[in-house]
C-alpha cells in the first residue's frame, strides 16, 4: 500500500470536506422543514444562528462555509445521477450522497476557472495548511469540545435526581479532516489482521462488496442454529462497562504496536511514521478522567448547556476495586466518543481478546464492538470459553458487566394474564451480561430468544426486531408529530394540506425511505429504519411488530389531522382547498408501510405463510 502522504490526495481531502458540508446542509434542512410551517419566530433558525454568538457550532460552520462553494453555485445533478441500479432493484441515492456529489462537481469546475472564486483560494490555502500539519512533527490535535448528550429523560427533577449524559467529542475542522483520513488509511491497512468474528467498524474486503455489518452477524447466528437444529445450545452474553470511557491509553498503544510489527514484517516498505504520530496525538488530546470528569463539578457549564442536574457517569469504583491501578489519577483512560478513530481503537484492543477464544468447530463466537455472544452445545465448554474471554478482558484492563445469576433472570408476574406465562422475562432483557443459559422453550432455566445488534432470534430460527428498537422508532414517530404540533401552535404559514403532506413525507422517509408511487415496488433506500432490519423473517412476531409501527404512524397522522381541524381557520390565498381526511388514503397507504416494504416485498405475504413460519406447532 502507498505511503500516507501520497495516499492523502487533494481529491480525498475535498471529498471529506464535501461530506461534512452535506451533513451540515442535511441538519439545517430539518430546521427548515419546521421553519416553513410556522410563523413562530423561535423557529427562524436564520435569526437564531446570527444571534447565538461565538460557539463551537457557529465557528465550525463558518470555517466550513469559507472553504466550500456557496449554495447558489452548487451544480444540479441530472435525473440519471439520482438513482443507481443494483442487481434487480433500484437504489435511490440519499440526499447526503447527492449533495456530496454536487459539491465535488462544483469544486472541480471552479478550481479550473480563472480568476478563481474566493472559496477556491480559501480551499487551496486550507489544503496547503493541512498538508503542512501532516508533515509537522510538532503539530498537536486540539482537545475536543465536549457536548453532553442526554441518556435519561428527566422532565421534572426531584430531589437527588440526575440527568445522565454521554460526553460527545467535537473536533475543529482541520483536526476532524486529518483524523478522518487517518482512520480511513489505518482501517484499510489494519483490517485484514482482525478476526472474522468481529462485525463493527470493518473495511470492505473487496471494492465491489460492502464491509461486514450486523446483518452478517445475524446470518451467522441463524445458520448456526440451523446446523444444530434439535440440539440444546448454551449461550453466554457479555458486555463491557463504559468501554470508550475506561480503555487505557497504554494498552491501546501496546496492541497497536503489535499489529504494526506484524504488518512491517510482511512488508518492510510500509511507513507508519505519520499515521502513528497522528494516532498518538489523538490519544494525548483527550482522556475521560482529565477532560470530562471535572465537568461534573462545573455548575456553570451545565447551565450553559441548559441541562439541570447533568452528570457524566464513570466506573471509578469498579476500576479501583479491580486492582488494575495503584493511582487512578495518574493514568490516561478513555477515548473520545464521536471521534473517528475510536471505532478502530475498539477493534485494535478487542482483537487480541478475540484471538484468545480457542478454535472449536462446535463454537459460535460473535462480537460487535463491545457486545459479545458465545454459543456451544456443551454447557461446561461454553462456561470455560466465557471465563477465558473474561480473563482476556481483565488482561486488557477492561471491566465486564456483572453477570446476572440465572435465578435472577425471571420473576413472577404481579398481575396474572390469560395468554402469558406465570413467570416474566423482564429481568432477562434488562441484564447485559448473563449466561450460560439454555436457548430453548421458555422455563425458569431456558429462554427462547437471543437479543443481538438490534435483532432477536428464537431457538426455532425466527427473527424479529428487538423490543428496544421498536420503542425507539415509536418515540421518533411521536417526536415528529410533537415537533410539528408545537411549531404550528402559534401560527401557520402553510395550508393544512401542505403541513400534512410534509409531515407524512418525513415519517415515511425516516421509516422506509423516499419511496413514491412510481418506484415503490423496486426501490431500495439505505438511510432509513428498514435498512437496519433487512434480515427480518416473516413470522407472527415480526408481522405484529411491523403492523404495530404502521398502526401507530397512521394514528399519529390522524391525530395531527384532528388537531389542525381544531385550530382557527387559516385564511386561504391562492391555495386550493384540501380535503385533509382523504390524503393518506390516496398517497400514504400500503406502498409506504413498514410491513409491505420489509416483508411483503420479499414475495411472502401474510396469507401465504405456512403455519410453521408463523411459529405454530
Amino acid at each position: 500500500m502507498e505511503d500516507f502522504q501520497s495516499w492523502v490526495t487533494d481529491a480525498r481531502i475535498i471529498s471529506a470536506l464535501c461530506r461534512l458540508r452535506a451533513k451540515c446542509a442535511h441538519k439545517r434542512s430539518k430546521k427548515h422543514t419546521l421553519h416553513v410551517l410556522t410563523s413562530d419566530s423561535s423557529y427562524n433558525y436564520h435569526a437564531i444562528e446570527s444571534s447565538i454568538g461565538d460557539t463551537y457550532e457557529t465557528r465550525f460552520n463558518a470555517e466550513l462555509s469559507r472553504v466550500m462553494p456557496p449554495r447558489r453555485l452548487w451544480i444540479s445533478l441530472g435525473q440519471q445521477y439520482r438513482t443507481m441500479k443494483r442487481g434487480v432493484t433500484i437504489e435511490r441515492l440519499s440526499t447526503l450522497k447527492m449533495n456530496t456529489m454536487s459539491l465535488e462537481r462544483t469544486i472541480d469546475r471552479h478550481r479550473e476557472s480563472s480568476p478563481p472564486f474566493g472559496f477556491v483560494i480559501a480551499l487551496n490555502a486550507f489544503i496547503a495548511e493541512l498538508r503542512a500539519a501532516l508533515a509537522d512533527p510538532g503539530y498537536k490535535i486540539t482537545s475536543p469540545h465536549i457536548y453532553p448528550k442526554r441518556k435519561t429523560k428527566v422532565k421534572s427533577l426531584q430531589a437527588g435526581a440526575e440527568n445522565i449524559c454521554r460526553p460527545i467529542s467535537l473536533f475543529e475542522l482541520k483536526d476532524k479532516i486529518i483524523l478522518s483520513l487517518t482512520n480511513q488509511y489505518l482501517t484499510k491497512l489494519l483490517d485484514p489482521q482482525f478476526s472474522s468474528c468481529s462485525f463493527a467498524f470493518r473495511a470492505a474486503s473487496k471494492p465491489s462488496q460492502p464491509p461486514p455489518s450486523h446483518h452478517d452477524a445475524i446470518r451467522k447466528l441463524v445458520q448456526y442454529r440451523q446446523r444444530f437444529e434439535g440440539e440444546s445450545l448454551w449461550v453466554s452474553e457479555r458486555d463491557m462497562e463504559k468501554f470508550y470511557d475506561s480503555v487505557n491509553h497504554r494498552v491501546i498503544m501496546e496492541r497497536f504496536e503489535v499489529i504494526k510489527q506484524v504488518l512491517e514484517a510482511k512488508d518492510p516498505t510500509l511507513d507508519f511514521t505519520i499515521p502513528t504520530r497522528i494516532f498518538e496525538k489523538y490519544l494525548k488530546c483527550y482522556s475521560f478522567n482529565r477532560n470530562v470528569l471535572p465537568l461534573n463539578e462545573d455548575t456553570k457549564w451545565w447551565q450553559e448547556h441548559r441541562i439541570e442536574g447533568g452528570r457524566f457517569e464513570w466506573i471509578a469504583a469498579q476500576l479501583k476495586d479491580s486492582g488494575y491501578y495503584e493511582d487512578l489519577d495518574n493514568e490516561d483512560i478513555g477515548v473520545p466518543q464521536g471521534g473517528t478513530l475510536s471505532g478502530l481503537i475498539a477493534n485494535i484492543v478487542l482483537d487480541s481478546v478475540d484471538k484468545t477464544i480457542p478454535a472449536d468447530d462446535r463454537l459460535l463466537y460473535l462480537r460487535f464492538c463491545d457486545d459479545m455472544l458465545i454459543i456451544h452445545p456443551d454447557r461446561d465448554r461454553c462456561e470455560s470459553i466465557t471465563n477465558t474471554y473474561e480473563d482476556a478482558l481483565k488482561g486488557s484492563l477492561l471491566v465486564p458487566h456483572k453477570v446476572a445469576p440465572s435465578e435472577s433472570l425471571v420473576r413472577e408476574r404481579k398481575v396474572s394474564r390469560k395468554y402469558f406465562p406465570r413467570m416474566s422475562t423482564g429481568p432477562f432483557w434488562r441484564r447485559k451480561s448473563k449466561g450460560p443459559y439454555l436457548w430453548g422453550p421458555f422455563n425458569e432455566n431456558s429462554f427462547p430468544w437471543i437479543g443481538f445488534v438490534g435483532y432477536e432470534v428464537s431457538y426455532d430460527g425466527l427473527i424479529r426486531v428487538r423490543q428496544d428498537s421498536i420503542r425507539k422508532e415509536l418515540d421518533k414517530q411521536r417526536k415528529v408529530i410533537h415537533d410539528v404540533t408545537k411549531a404550528i401552535r402559534k401560527g401557520r404559514r402553510r395550508s393544512d394540506g401542505f403541513i400534512l403532506k410534509s409531515t407524512m413525507s418525513r415519517l415515511v422517509g425516516m421509516s422506509v425511505g423516499r419511496v413514491s408511487l412510481w418506484n415503490y415496488k423496486d426501490l431500495e433506500s439505505e438511510l432509513c429504519w428498514k435498512s437496519g432490519f433487512r434480515e427480518l423473517s416473516p413470522n407472527r412476531h415480526s408481522i405484529r411488530q411491523l403492523k404495530l409501527l404502521d398502526k401507530c404512524r397512521n394514528r399519529l397522522y390522524y391525530k395531527l389531522v384532528k388537531y389542525l381541524r381544531s385550530l382557527p381557520k387559516r385564511r386561504q390565498r391562492t391555495e386550493a382547498k384540501v380535503n385533509v381526511g382523504s390524503r393518506q388514503i390516496v398517497a400514504f397507504n400500503k406502498p409506504f408501510s413498514y410491513y409491505y416494504q420489509i416483508l411483503e416485498r420479499k414475495g411472502q405475504s401474510h396469507n401465504s405463510l405456512t403455519q410453521d413460519s408463523l411459529g405454530g406447532r
